[in-house]
C-alpha cells in the first residue's frame, strides 16, 4: 500500500520533518549565505586603474567620483555560491541585504546615486578580474536601487529572486551580480556598502533564500483582463454646467471642480466593464483596475485636492444617453479610495476592486459599473483626469484585470463525491474529530495537492503539497481540528487525475 506525507509552510518550521512511520517530508528550506574573505567572492574595479585587481577591498561601491582632480568610475562584482541549491528547486523568494561601510575612506552614499544590481553573463575571477576584462552584464531582470537619502543608508531586502532563478535553474551560469551607477556621467555620486572582506560580519553581503524542493500547486485561477476600446467600451462623462447633454465618446475620464468661463462646474465620468464571461458562481480572488493619465487632453491633468472615489453604480445608465440630469445612483459601500495626486501626469494602477467586481459576478443583472468623482466637490481647481476607452491610444486606456476561481463542487454534473473504490482513499475515523489518518491505496503521480473543501465547494484547507511515500499513515490533525462540525470533500489533486472523498466531522 502507498501512503502520503503532506507539507504546508504554516505547520511545519524545519527543512525536513519526519511523520508517521519515519517518512522524510519536503518544505520549506531557507538558506543565509553571508561569506567572509576567505569564502566571499566579490571585487571592485576602477576605470582610472584599469588592469589592476581589487579583489580584497573591503568596499562594496558604485561611484563616479575624482582622484586628483580627474574623474573616474568605480563598479563592484559579488558572487554567491548557490550549489546547494538543486537546479529544480521553487525558488520562492531571494533577498539581498548591503550595509553601509561606516570605516571606509571612501565617500558613502551621497550625489545622484541610484544604482543597478545587473546579472553578470560571462566568467570572472575575484583574484584576476579588472576593469579592462570585466565581465559583460545583462539587464534583464535588472533590480534598481533607489537614490539614497541618507549618507549611511543600509539596502536590506533587496528582492533578487527573478535573477536567483535564472542563476538556480543554470548553475553554469551563475556568475554573480554587479553594481554600477544608473548614471555614471552624475560626478560625485556615490554608493558603499561593506564587503565580504570587511572585519565586521554582519555588515558583509548577505543572501536569504527560500526555496522548496517540491514545485507549488499550479494556480488554477482563470484570469482575463478587459480593456475596451471606443467600440466596445461603455463609459461617459458628464458635467453639471451642459446637463443635458450627453458626452459618451470624449477621450477623458475626469473628475473634476473647476470653472469654465470663471463659472465653476463639476465633472464626473462612469464606466461600465463586460464581466459575461465570468460564470456567476466563480470566486473573485483579485480584481484590479488601471487608470492612465491623458497626456493630449486640453483640460487640466492631476491638481488641486483631487482625492477622488470610485463608487458602484446602482441604477442603468446607457453611454450615448447618460447626462448630468439623468445620471444614476450611486453607493458608498465598498467605495474605492484614490489618493490625492503627488504629481500632475501620476498613473493610478491596479485599484482594488475586488469587492465590486464579486457584487457584479455574483448578480450580473446589476453590473452598472462605477463612477469617478472627487471626495470633495467643493475645492475649486482640483483635478483627477484620465484617457477613457475612447483615447487613441490603447494602452493608456481603463484596463480592469479580474482574476477567479470555479467551484468544481458548485454544480451537480461537474462534480459529486467520486464512486471510487471504497479503499481508495483511506481515512479514518469517519465520521472525524480532533484526529484524521489517511492514505491511498494505490500510487498516483507526485507532486500532487491535498485540499479540504466545504459541502458548497469553498476551500477549508488550502491547497498543501503532498509528497507520495511508502511507510505508515499520516495523523493531518493539525490541519483539521478547528474545522466546524459539517459535511466535507476531502481532495488530492495530480497533474492527471483527482480523488474525493466524503467525510463528516462530529
Amino acid at each position: 500500500m502507498k501512503y502520503f506525507s503532506i507539507c504546508s509552510s504554516w505547520i511545519l518550521l524545519a527543512a525536513f520533518i519526519f511523520c508517521g512511520s519515519g517518512q522524510q517530508v519536503h518544505s520549506q528550506i531557507t538558506l543565509t549565505l553571508q561569506p567572509d574573505a576567505a569564502t566571499g567572492q566579490d571585487a571592485r574595479i576602477w576605470n582610472l586603474d584599469p588592469s589592476s585587481n581589487a579583489g580584497t577591498v573591503e568596499d562594496f561601491i558604485a561611484a563616479y567620483w575624482t582622484w586628483g582632480g580627474t574623474p573616474g568610475i568605480l563598479r563592484s562584482l559579488i558572487r554567491f555560491d548557490l550549489s546547494s541549491i538543486p537546479a529544480d528547486a521553487y525558488i520562492k523568494s531571494a533577498k539581498l541585504s548591503l550595509y553601509y561601510n561606516p570605516t571606509s575612506p571612501a565617500n558613502g552614499q551621497e550625489g545622484n546615486n541610484a544604482s543597478w544590481i545587473q546579472r553578470i553573463t560571462a566568467a570572472w575571477d575575484e583574484s584576476t578580474v579588472t576593469w579592462n576584462n570585466q565581465p559583460a552584464t545583462t539587464t534583464a531582470g535588472e533590480v534598481s536601487l533607489p537614490q539614497s537619502t541618507t549618507i549611511d543608508q543600509d539596502y536590506p531586502d533587496i528582492n533578487v529572486k527573478q535573477m536567483v532563478k535564472y542563476q538556480v535553474s543554470h548553475p553554469a551560469q551563475n556568475f554573480g551580480f554587479m553594481l554600477r551607477l544608473q548614471d555614471e556621467t552624475a560626478i560625485y555620486s556615490s554608493m558603499k556598502f561593506a564587503s565580504s572582506d570587511y572585519s565586521t560580519a554582519s555588515l558583509r553581503p548577505k543572501l536569504v533564500i527560500v526555496y522548496d524542493t517540491i514545485a507549488p500547486p499550479a494556480d488554477s485561477s482563470t484570469c482575463i483582463t478587459i480593456r475596451p476600446d471606443a467600440a466596445a467600451g461603455i463609459d461617459a462623462r458628464i458635467w453639471n454646467l451642459d446637463a443635458g447633454t450627453n458626452a459618451g465618446s470624449v477621450e477623458d475620464f475626469i473628475a473634476a471642480y473647476w470653472t469654465w468661463g470663471g463659472t465653476p462646474g463639476l465633472l464626473r465620468s462612469l464606466i461600465q466593464f463586460d464581466l459575461s464571461s465570468i460564470p456567476s458562481n466563480a470566486t473573485v480572488s483579485s480584481a484590479k483596475l488601471s487608470l492612465y493619465y491623458n497626456p493630449t487632453s486640453p483640460a487640466n491633468g492631476q491638481e488641486g485636492s483631487n482625492a477622488s472615489w470610485l463608487q458602484r453604480i446602482t441604477s442603468s445608465w446607457t453611454e450615448n444617453g447618460v447626462t448630468w440630469n439623468n445620471q444614476p445612483a450611486t453607493t458608498t459601500s465598498g467605495q474605492v479610495a484614490l489618493p490625492q495626486s503627488t504629481t500632475i501626469d501620476q498613473d493610478y494602477p491596479n485599484n482594488n476592486l475586488k469587492q465590486m467586481v464579486k457584487f457584479w459576478v455574483a448578480h450580473p443583472t446589476q453590473n452598472y459599473g462605477c463612477m469617478l468623482r472627487l471626495q470633495d466637490e467643493t475645492v475649486i481647481y482640483s483635478s483627477m483626469k484620465f484617457a477613457s476607452s475612447d483615447y487613441s491610444d490603447a494602452t493608456r486606456r481603463p484596463k480592469l484585470k479580474v482574476c477567479y476561481t470555479t467551484n468544481e463542487l458548485n454544480g451537480e454534473t461537474k462534480y459529486h463525491e467520486a464512486e471510487f473504490d471504497a479503499n481508495r482513499i483511506i481515512a479514518y475515523p469517519n465520521p472525524f474529530n480532533d484526529e484524521l489518518i489517511i492514505s491511498l491505496d494505490q500510487p498516483v503521480n507526485s507532486p500532487a495537492t491535498l485540499l479540504l473543501l466545504s459541502a458548497d465547494g469553498k476551500t477549508i484547507v488550502p491547497p498543501t503539497l503532498v509528497s507520495i511515500e511508502n511507510g505508515g499513515s499520516i495523523n493531518i490533525g493539525a490541519l483539521i481540528r478547528d474545522v466546524s462540525p459539517g459535511v466535507y470533500f476531502l481532495k488530492v489533486k495530480t497533474d492527471g487525475e483527482a480523488f474525493v472523498k466524503k467525510l463528516v466531522k462530529e
